[in-house]
C-alpha cells in the first residue's frame, strides 16, 4: 500500500547563530524517512552555515512518497565578530565636555549597555 506522506515539524526558531544547530523531525512514516540532505532516519540536524531548504520522503517497500511541503527558511549564521571600542586619548574631562566612544568591526547593529545602539557612544555628565 502507499505510505503516509511524512509530516516535518521544524524548530520555532528558524535562524540561528553558529555552533548551534537546528533539528528537524518527521513523523507518521511508517517505513524510511529519507532527508534531501542525504541523511535518513526520523530526525536531521543542521550544523553547517548556510541556507537550508528541507523536504522528505517516506519509502516503504518499493514506494516512496514525499512530505506535502518543504521547510524553508532554515539557516545558520556564522557566530558575528566582537565590536572593538575605541575611546579618547583623554578620558577625563570637565562638564560641560563629552567623552565619545566609537565601535568598529560589527557587520550588524551595535547595542551599548545604556540601551542604545549605533556606531557610536557620547558621555556626558547630564
Amino acid at each position: 500500500s502507499q505510505p503516509t506522506a511524512p509530516t516535518i515539524t521544524a524548530p520555532a526558531t528558524k535562524v540561528v547563530c553558529s555552533p548551534s544547530t537546528l533539528t528537524l523531525t518527521a513523523s507518521g512514516c511508517a517505513g524510511t524517512v529519507n532527508w534531501s540532505t542525504g541523511a535518513s532516519g526520523t530526525s536531521v540536524v543542521l550544523s553547517n552555515v548556510g541556507t537550508y531548504s528541507i523536504t522528505a520522503t517516506c519509502t516503504v517497500g518499493s514506494c516512496t512518497i514525499p512530505a506535502s511541503a518543504a521547510v524553508t527558511g532554515l539557516q545558520i549564521v556564522s557566530q558575528p565578530t566582537a565590536p572593538t571600542i575605541t575611546a579618547p586619548a583623554t578620558k577625563v574631562v570637565c562638564a560641560p565636555s563629552m567623552l565619545t566612544l566609537t565601535a568598529s568591526g560589527c557587520a550588524g547593529t551595535v547595542n551599548w549597555s545604556n540601551g542604545s545602539s549605533g556606531t557610536s557612544i557620547v558621555l556626558s555628565s547630564v
